[in-house]
């Protein structure tokens, strides 16, 4: 993962009162803590923060976050943030320092590439899960993981277990789940020739 840089600025003023001014000035406050940290109140471009949040990585980010007038955090997720429920603009952020040499838990969304053969064959694809929790240091978080799907044949289903993840990604989940799977229309009947093939 190549790191982007995020600059936020230092304030001292906290409060709802400062919060109203800052976002009048198209700005939104934020607070930033973790891996020993003082927490911090800082001033973020909410602009900039969105494109990092709608990037290719989403959520799961690691970024750099330079503080003006304070310190250079190299590595720093956000934690958590706020929107606002009519405009569905950036209100408010949590920024969290993370260790680069500790794994964290990420959900990672999950690519299908291909066409099952038994969609070809009238059955339906149904994604059940759309992620996969795993555990990776900072900078070995994935985009995504992929998984062909086109060797997948009527009523074949796809678990968590059977995804490749790359190196330094592993499970996080502690039970197995489904993923995906290739139902049979409702109403199908089943000829006697499937039947001996799935015995």
């Amino acid at each position: 993962m190549t790191k982007p840089t995020f600059t936020v600025t230092k304030r001292d003023n906290t409060g709802k009162g400062v919060a109203r001014k800052l976002r009048m000035q198209n700005l939104i406050p934020g607070v930033c803590y973790g891996n020993n940290n003082e927490p911090q109140a800082v001033t973020a471009d909410p602009h900039v923060l969105y494109k990092l949040l709608t990037g290719e990585y989403k959520t799961n980010i690691v970024f750099e976050l330079k503080i003006e007038g304070g310190d250079t955090l190299p590595n720093v997720m956000v934690r958590d943030y706020q929107i606002d429920p009519v405009k569905r603009t950036l209100q408010h952020a949590d920024f969290v320092a993370v260790d680069g040499d500790t794994e964290l838990k990420v959900n990672v969304p999950i690519k299908f590439e291909g066409r099952p053969a038994g969609v070809k064959a009238g059955g339906r694809f149904e994604t059940i899960r759309d992620d996969i929790s795993v555990w990776c240091k900072p900078g070995d978080v994935p985009k995504f993981v992929l998984f062909e799907i086109s060797a997948l044949n009527m009523e074949d289903s796809v678990m968590a277990s059977d995804l490749e993840l790359l190196d330094g990604v592993k499970p996080a989940y502690k039970v197995d789940y489904t993923v995906c799977r290739v139902s049979r229309p409702r109403g199908a009947v089943v000829t006697d020739e499937e039947e001996s093939e799935e015995a």
